[in-house]
Formats: structure tokens, C-alpha cells, sequence
């Protein structure tokens, strides 16, 4: 359970990347007041923790009303993982997090596009799912809700202090922090993909004896 837990914590900081959000939004809230720009990262980390808490409780219904089987899943949330660790592994934001540039006020701009997608963008809710619907042997749903919490707490604790953040660390230290963080979630994507696969050509090879007895 404590790994599996270990694992969750990891893989949802991996993908939602506090550090490399902190300067875009040290941009947004440039010439907010203290007060504002305290407002403005708790509606984030509501926002983000409502979407990825959302994704978690409700993504094996969703897969269910939709027909599609985890393993399924599974292995195509890898490789949407596996895509964005490669660009960030490059040195790039990925495009899954990447969005056009907008005129819109600067406390909507904490909900889109920084919140989403920013932050919680197809990537980190198809880990969520992926996640809570990733374990038979543990409450796989608690357990990914309480890693959204840890993302959570630790995307405002990083928000407060990111101007000290992008001060501190710099463009080149935030592009190597992008590129570790891009070769953990190449491995998370590359794990989820083989479990996907594994869990698929398991069950086609229980039903195949089923069939030839017909």
C-alpha cells in the first residue's frame, strides 16, 4: 500500500510539475497584491485538486459507461504519458500543457489556462483515473486521493513562494528540473503501457480455451 501510495504521489507531481507551472504563474499574478495573489493560489489549488479528485473518484464509471476496459486504458494513458515525458525530455513544455496565448483578466487566467490545463490537463487526469482504477490488491481510489492532496498541498506551497521559486532556480535549472521530470514520467508511461498490455493478453488467453471448446 505505502508503495503503491509512493508510486501515486510521484507520478501526479511528475505530470502536474509544480516547479515548472510556478513561473507562468508568477507571470500572471506580476502586480497582484499579497492578498490577491494568496486568493489566487488557493482557487488554483481548489480548481486542481477538485478536476484530478473528480477524475479519481468518477474515472472507472466513466470507463464503464463508455465501454472501455482499463487494461485499454491503461495502455492508452501510457502512452499519452510516454508522448508528453518525451517532449519534456527534449527540454519542451509539452504541447498537452501548452496553450494559446489570451487577453482574458488575469484572476480567469488562474482557472484556464493555468489551472486547466495547465496544471490539471489530460495528461494528469488520465493519470488520476489510471491510477485509482490501477490496483486490485489496495483501495487504489483512496489512495490516489489522498496522493492528489500531497500534489495539492505541494502545488501551494510552490505557488506562494514562486517568485522566490523562479528566482531561485532559473531558466536552465527549470529546464533540467523538465527534463528529470520527463524521464520519470517516461518510465511511469512505459510501465503503465506494459501493465495494459499484459493485463489484455492475459485475458485474451483466459478466453481462448473458452472458444475452442465450441
Amino acid at each position: 500500500m505505502l508503495s503503491y501510495g509512493i508510486h501515486a504521489v510521484v507520478a501526479l507531481l511528475a505530470i502536474t510539475n509544480p516547479l515548472g507551472a510556478a513561473p507562468l504563474f508568477a507571470s500572471i499574478t506580476e502586480g497582484m497584491t499579497g492578498a490577491q495573489r494568496r486568493r489566487a493560489v488557493v482557487w488554483a489549488c481548489i480548481t486542481v485538486g477538485l478536476i484530478l479528485g473528480g477524475a479519481a473518484i468518477s474515472g472507472a464509471m466513466i470507463l464503464k459507461l463508455f465501454g472501455v476496459g482499463l487494461d485499454a486504458f491503461r495502455f492508452g494513458g501510457g502512452l499519452v504519458i510516454v508522448l508528453m515525458g518525451l517532449e519534456m525530455l527534449r527540454g519542451q513544455t509539452s504541447a498537452i500543457h501548452r496553450s494559446p496565448d489570451d487577453e482574458s483578466d488575469e484572476e480567469d487566467r488562474i482557472f484556464v489556462p493555468f489551472a486547466m490545463p495547465l496544471v490539471a490537463g489530460p495528461g494528469s487526469i488520465t493519470t488520476a483515473i489510471t491510477l485509482s482504477a490501477g490496483s486490485t490488491e489496495h483501495d487504489s481510489v483512496s489512495i490516489t486521493l489522498l496522493a492528489v492532496l500531497v500534489t495539492v498541498g505541494v502545488l501551494g506551497v510552490t505557488l506562494i513562494f514562486s517568485g522566490a521559486v523562479v528566482g531561485r532556480f532559473g531558466g536552465r535549472s527549470l529546464r533540467l528540473l523538465t527534463r528529470f521530470m520527463g524521464m520519470i514520467l517516461l518510465a511511469i508511461g512505459a510501465q503503465f503501457l506494459l501493465a495494459g498490455y499484459a493485463g489484455f493478453m492475459h485475458g485474451a488467453g483466459a478466453e481462448t480455451p473458452a472458444l475452442h471448446q465450441h
